[in-house]
């Protein structure tokens, strides 16, 4: 059997095969699409998640290697480096200055070596702020992020990254998606086998008997089986044969006055572009327009006229289930002699395909009598493709809105200027913890007290009004505090109406914070350490080159440390040091800085102390010594015993001091910090407990 005659055989045999064959089909077909669709949805999900990630490390990795790359330590912006070289996916991540020298690189062969590919020469050339996506490929991802000191290019973070992760997930999904499909098409299948065997049983009697009277045998009559639709449709089915053997010479006569009456305007009706007929009471078609025979696929009149027009074109619903005449919303409007106008069923072309309708019926009476219908209908197939299309397009995007890892708030603009919350989604119900349903209809001060004094709102009513996108960062507090740190991102969604999506960062904002203090502050002290005070002195020199005024700095070395450890145990040690970063802070100003550099070394900054160097070191002195009497007073402390019981220890602690009074246009950072260190081993010298000043140019007094 050829496949065209198989075909054939599926497509025009019984019902129940048709129905096997179109609920399989459209199973298949549906699985089909949603599973490519929802595949697609997964992969590109999956891919901007992998996107999103590579951007995100880079940027961390950036933020880690920033301060490294500003002090010149490679080792350090090595070992960071080296820390993500485990992280999922990760093929490779290096650090490249201006000038393309690989400085650090999860590739130890690669440190020293100069970029010269086209993407980093390009890269290199850039001078973007911004974080770079480098390449974006099935298999492979690779983005660049910029590290900035201030408005300076301190290099380049470059991360490229493997999706094989990602693509693995696909692939389940893939194998997923295909065994759901072929267990849905296969369950739908058995159910049509069992309904269409329920629902054909019937109309095959029914056909019989129709085939019988259609040749020649009149007196066929159909049995009523049932009570259900077909049991119906056999009842009205031997009406009909009844009456039309009954009216059979009388609907010829009637048939042909009306078609000569109706010749003057078949003209007029064929321009029209409506498809038009009338029917008589018995609902038998006596007229077609030229636009009725084209939208249903019939070449001639003939084929239509004579015929009940309900049996020919309006047969079957668009689900393909029986649509009895006795149910027809035209035939019950007519017969009420009602007009009607329905928009939401089908008729049947000649081929046995369906067309989408919109129909207006008219009775016709003559005399108070009924006589018949008109009834004009136009195709809607292509309105209900796009009505469909934008459904489905709105139906999308709300599910994707729905269910977005970030919060969606809904508003309007009213005409006095309020904003009317609308809706939110499932994402902002969870990051805020608040039932959002009890605020639909409010205004946004009354659903959102904490931001009426804000500039938001402005902001959010520009949006509405304007279109113009707003974006920023919104604190909410817990009293003084800040509790929770958001993203906000809002845009217009239509006229007066907007959209402001907002994620929860606080997290992200702390661990910034931590690595902040990490990376610049001694972790017991809570002072600057030795970077963020390199960082203030070379500020320092910068300020005093412009105005010329003078500086100080101060190297302390602690006398009496050491044997308070070895007697006592570190953890007196470290409440030694604490106390002693507390008195430093208390013999300076705020704008001076205190800084430990390790151990038992601490530095002091003093700066703006005036265009004049003798008042300055005279200053400089009167601080100093200020620090070494506080530093000199007895130390009390906790401590506890080799029994496990907490004692006092009253312990006497003394420092050495080498201090430095310089101005940025005489020496450089290098220069200071040696001299200030040379100082304070004088001091060390000369007994301790002492000051020594030391002259930039290579003097040393006391």
């Amino acid at each position: 059997m050829s496949f065209d005659k198989f075909s054939d055989t599926l497509l025009r045999g019984s019902n129940r095969r048709q129905m096997m064959v179109w609920f399989g089909s459209s199973a298949l077909l549906l699985m089909l699409s949603f599973g490519y669709w929802q595949l697609d949805q997964q992969r590109d999900f999956i891919y901007r998640v992998t996107n999103e990630r590579a951007l995100a490390i880079s940027h961390e990795i950036s933020v880690s290697t920033k301060s490294w790359a500003l002090a010149g330590d490679l080792a350090g912006l090595q070992e960071v480096l080296l820390g993500f070289n485990e992280a999922q996916d990760i093929q490779r991540a290096y650090f490249v200055d201006p000038h393309g020298q690989v400085l650090a690189s999860t590739n130890p062969d690669e440190i020293g070596l100069f970029m010269s590919d086209k993407i980093s020469l390009d890269l290199l050339a850039s001078k973007s702020s911004e974080e770079i996506v480098l390449a974006d490929q099935k298999n492979y991802i690779a983005v660049a992020h910029p590290v900035m000191a201030g408005q300076r290019h301190v290099g380049w973070l470059r991360v490229e990254m493997s999706r094989d992760s990602a693509n693995a997930n696909i692939e389940a999904i893939k194998i997923a998606w295909r065994n759901f499909t072929i267990s849905a098409v296969l369950l739908v299948v058995a159910i049509s086998l069992l309904l269409s065997r329920k629902l054909t049983n019937g109309l095959n009697h029914l056909v019989q008997v129709a085939t019988e009277v259609a040749r020649g045998k009149e007196e066929a009559r159909a049995k009523i089986l049932s009570q259900d639709e077909v049991g119906v449709l056999a009842h009205y089915l031997n009406e009909m044969l009844d009456t039309l053997a009954r009216q059979k010479g009388e609907l010829l006569v009637t048939s042909e006055a009306l078609r000569d009456s109706r010749e003057g305007f078949q003209s007029l009706l064929n321009t029209m572009a409506e498809g038009m007929y009338e029917v008589d009471t018995d609902g038998n078609c006596i007229f077609v327009n030229e636009a009725f025979l084209h939208i249903l696929g019939y070449q001639n009149r003939d084929e239509v006229i004579g015929k009940h027009i309900h049996e020919l074109i309006h047969h079957h619903r668009a689900d393909g289930s029986m649509y009895p005449a006795s149910e027809c919303k035209m035939y019950r409007a007519y017969e009420k002699q009602e007009e009607i106008n329905v928009a939401d069923e089908v008729f049947w072309r000649k081929d046995g395909t369906q067309v989408p309708v919109e129909y207006w019926s008219h009775p016709i009476v003559k005399e108070g009598v009924l006589v018949g219908a008109i009834a004009t209908f136009i195709d809607i197939t292509e309105r209900i493709r796009a009505e469909q299309a934008l459904r489905e397009s709105e139906s999308k995007m709300r599910d994707i809105v729905e269910n977005a890892p970030f919060g969606a708030h809904l508003y309007e603009l009213m005409p006095d200027h309020s904003l009317i919350f609308v809706g939110a989604n499932n994402a902002a119900t969870s990051i805020l913890g608040l039932d959002h349903q009890q605020f639909i209809g409010k205004t946004i001060e009354e659903a959102f007290p904490p931001l009426i004094d804000s500039q938001i709102l402005d902001a959010y009513r520009r949006v509405a009004s304007t279109g113009v996108r707003f974006e920023t960062e919104q604190f909410s507090y817990d009293g003084d505090k800040i509790h929770s740190v958001f993203e906000v991102h809002a845009f217009q969604t239509g006229k007066n109406r907007m959209a402001a999506f907002f994620s929860d960062v606080t997290e992200r904002k702390r661990h910034e914070e931590q690595i902040h203090l990490l990376a610049f502050y001694d972790a017991l002290t809570k002072l600057p350490n030795r970077r963020l005070m390199n960082d203030r002195l070379s500020q320092t020199i910068a300020v005093s080159k412009r105005s010329g005024t003078y500086g100080a700095l101060m190297f302390l070395d602690l006398d009496n440390f050491k044997p308070l450890n070895d007697s006592h145990g570190h953890a007196v040690g470290d409440s030694l040091l604490i106390e002693v970063a507390n008195r430093l802070k208390i013999c300076v100003r705020e704008m001076d800085t205190v800084a430990r550099f390790g151990g038992d070394e601490f530095v002091v900054m003093l700066s703006e102390l005036g265009e004049d160097k003798v008042a300055a070191t005279a200053l400089a002195r009167i601080v100093t010594e200020k620090i070494l009497a506080k530093l000199a007073e007895p130390y009390v402390l906790k401590a506890v015993d080799e029994h496990g019981v907490d004692t006092i220890v009253t312990h006497h602690c003394t420092a050495s001091i080498g201090i430095v009074v310089f101005n940025g246009a005489e020496a450089k950072q290098d220069t200071i910090l040696k001299c200030a260190d040379d100082a304070m081993y004088a001091a060390k010298d000369s007994g301790r407990n002492t000051i020594r000043f030391f002259e930039l140019d290579g003097v040393l007094a006391s």
